[in-house]
């Protein structure tokens, strides 16, 4: 009887265990289910904690992501700001004083730019 499976590893060398698999070794077991309790633990733990590379690109992804919603959240608003700004020209009429109408459009234009600095910038983990 032969040692296949310790000529053909099924698992990278990198993802084993090096304690687990010195006493695969020592106490020499021949089954594969011993060799699956052998790279479980590492497997867990790169299940835990991500490769560096990993986290680079999710953290790309996430700025895109999140700077992409910033632009559109900061037109749409900056454009509502207008909206309210110049309501009486397209002749729609609110219920409310041109004071606040005008407080509301002006917070509305400020709050856009600001988003659209913020997609802009790109600086979300500061």
């Amino acid at each position: 009887m032969t040692d296949r499976w310790r000529e053909q590893p099924t698992v990278p060398a990198h993802a084993r265990s090096t304690v687990n698999c010195h006493q695969e070794k020592a106490l020499g077991f021949k089954h594969q289910a011993f060799r699956l309790f052998c790279i479980l633990p590492t497997a867990y733990k790169r299940m835990l904690m991500p490769e560096e590379k990993d986290l680079d690109r999710r953290a790309k992804t996430y700025r895109l992501r999140r700077s992409i919603m910033d632009y559109g959240m900061g037109i749409v608003i900056f454009c509502l700001g207008i909206f309210f700004l110049l309501a009486p020209r397209f002749g729609v009429a609110f219920g409310i004083d041109d004071q606040f109408r005008y407080l509301f459009a002006g917070l509305c234009i400020l709050y856009g730019f600001f988003r659209i600095y913020r997609g802009y910038k790109k600086n979300y983990f500061n």
